[in-house]
């Protein structure tokens, strides 16, 4: 688990059932990057919802998660069903009436927490990570703001973080949280 991962434990109980909408490869939840700590979100269920066939791949021999191959738009489980509903850098991905849409989604699946994490600063995100493939579902096709979110009912906060990959760098992000 990352540091992202590290932010969600604070909101999580270890009674949590939790959906990760748009999980990926679950980096920030789960110990699939082998220079991340070997941890794992602590929770009494962790359920991954992605439409790339190569991220659940990744994942759906890990121990204790569960895998659903679905659309996030409309996804195909009952309401109230998850304690916690994560959106880690899942937003972005579409464009804001969309982004409205799986926000109303993630309300009605999640019957105590929203937790979503999305880049503060533009970005088109054309890149195939972890060598998984092309998946055109990576770019980016919005900038979800502060606003954006607070209008949602969200408690925002913004996040820097420096690391160094060939030099320095920055990366802006918002952290967001909404008690349903």
């Amino acid at each position: 688990m990352n540091w992202l991962g590290n932010l969600c434990q604070k909101e999580i109980e270890a009674s949590d059932v939790v959906l990760d909408m748009g999980c990926g490869i679950m980096q920030a939840t789960l110990d699939t990057v082998p220079s991340y700590p070997h941890t794992r979100l602590r929770c009494a269920e962790l359920v991954g919802l992605d439409l790339f066939d190569n991220y659940l791949e990744v994942i759906k021999h890990k121990e204790n998660v569960a895998t659903v191959k679905a659309d996030i738009i409309r996804p195909p489980i009952r309401e109230k069903s998850a304690d916690v509903v994560l959106l880690l850098d899942v937003l972005e991905h579409f464009d804001l009436d969309e982004a409205q849409g799986v926000l109303s989604d993630a309300e009605k699946l999640a019957r105590r927490k929203i937790i979503v994490h999305t880049p503060f600063v533009w970005s088109d995100n054309e890149i195939n990570l972890y060598g998984l493939g092309d998946n055109a579902l990576q770019r980016h096709r919005s900038l979800i703001t502060v606003e954006f979110l607070r209008a949602r009912g969200f408690a925002v906060k913004l996040i820097t973080r420096r690391w160094r990959r060939r030099f320095w760098k920055s990366q802006k992000t918002i952290f967001a949280v909404k008690v349903n």
